[in-house]
């Protein structure tokens, strides 16, 4: 594959509520209407039903094709651009840091409090790992 991930079709589908209701919604309504028609030989319930089917189908085949752009991870040029942390980090649990008014996920090997000031020092994934100002900004209360 050269390096580029496949997604397979079913795995490429972003099923929402919304979308999931409005396909099951179809389908037993297609269904219905198909199932009566045939039952009571009625041409216009036949014909709703196949029309609602082919909708159906139309939906599935287009979220299918749906052209999926991932969300673009933080940039190289972030690194060494300092920021502040605004949902405190710990080692163990990831906080949320502001660099150039902009919010990242933020990883770190020390715990830092909301409010101080970092510098991100490298890019993983889509989260920034940081590193404090300053040694006073780290907390020491282990609580």
């Amino acid at each position: 594959m050269g390096g580029q991930a496949s997604v397979g079709f079913f795995s490429r589908l972003r099923w929402g509520v919304g979308s999931t209701a409005l396909v099951i919604g179809l389908t037993a309504v297609a269904a219905y209407l198909i199932a009566t028609g045939l039952e009571h030989n009625d041409a216009l319930r036949l014909f709703s039903g196949g029309i609602l089917a082919i909708v159906d189908i139309i939906i599935i085949v287009a979220k299918g094709l749906e052209r999926i752009t991932p969300m673009k991870p933080p940039s190289e040029s972030l690194v060494g651009r300092s920021g502040v942390v605004v949902i405190s980090i710990r080692p163990s649990k990831p906080g949320v840091v502001r660099v150039d008014n902009e919010l990242w996920s933020a990883i770190s090997d020390l715990e830092i409090k909301e409010g101080s000031r970092v510098i991100v020092v490298e890019r993983q994934g889509l989260y920034v790992k940081v590193k404090p100002v300053s040694d006073k900004n780290i907390a020491t209360d282990k609580a």
